[in-house]
């Protein structure tokens, strides 16, 4: 099983190659959104660096957001280019559970809450339980005990705290908060319930995003039907739908 993961949803983007003993190389891109230019040459160096060819690779992740509606474009369009010129399986996952997962592992049981600056006053978010085992599993992962409690969402501060509240009985969880707009949204808020994480946990990383989808991606097959269908996760609109919808045109 050779994966190649593609993560491309925000100002930073990555590639990795990954087998079963996990990422065995992963390129990053400059900070930026210029992953259109770098991607291609990204993954070519990629290959070239672990001395692999392209024909060698099993499957491909790719996050498709939400995120960088430009960013998430471009991964997801290579993944399905390569997907239909190999003939070989696609599997997706969300870049906030992505994100999320970078603090898997990282010390006692808590919950993460990743947001994203969505403009126009609201925000990305997903909330994420991240449970350490009670005994040490030889082997184990720890994305293994990552637990997602809502789906992917775009909302206002207000109306997050209000879904947050409700779910936990009228309080709010006691949560790091990391991701692009983590700074934004904390500014938004008042509560001691929340507080930041480390700032190097905010952007999904290639590396993670392949070692959360090789167990999947070693028994996916070829679709081609659910390659053409593969499509990013936006939440809202774009801003050339949004203009299109303020003129009244279909």
């Amino acid at each position: 099983m050779l994966l190649l993961s593609i993560e491309t949803s925000s100002r930073r983007g990555s590639v990795a190659l990954c087998d079963e003993t996990g990422c065995l190389r992963e390129e990053v891109f400059p900070d930026g959104l210029i992953h259109g230019r770098e991607i291609t040459a990204r993954i070519d160096h990629l290959l070239r660096e672990t001395g692999r060819g392209v024909k060698e690779l099993s499957a491909i992740a790719v996050s498709i957001g939400p995120g960088s509606f430009t960013g998430i474009r471009v991964g997801v369009t290579a993944a399905k280019s390569l997907a239909y010129a190999l003939e070989i399986p696609v599997v997706t996952e969300s870049s906030l559970l992505v994100c999320a997962a970078n603090v898997a592992g990282k010390g006692r049981a808590h919950s993460c809450l990743v947001v994203l600056d969505a403009r126009q006053g609201a925000f990305f978010w997903g909330l994420f339980d991240l449970i350490e085992p009670s005994t040490p599993s030889q082997g184990r992962s720890p994305f293994n005990t990552l637990q997602r409690r809502f789906e992917d969402a775009a909302d206002e501060p207000s109306a997050i705290l209000r879904i947050l509240r409700e779910d936990h009985a009228g309080s709010l969880p006691d949560a790091c908060v990391i991701g692009e707009g983590a700074v934004a949204f904390l500014e938004k808020i008042e509560t001691c319930s929340f507080y930041r994480g480390d700032p190097g946990w905010d952007l999904p990383q290639a590396r993670v995003l392949g070692e959360i989808a090789l167990e999947r991606a070693a028994t996916a097959c070829f679709d081609s039907e659910a390659v053409h269908r593969l499509e990013p996760r936006y939440l809202r609109a774009t801003e050339a739908e949004r203009k299109l919808a303020d003129r009244g045109e279909p």
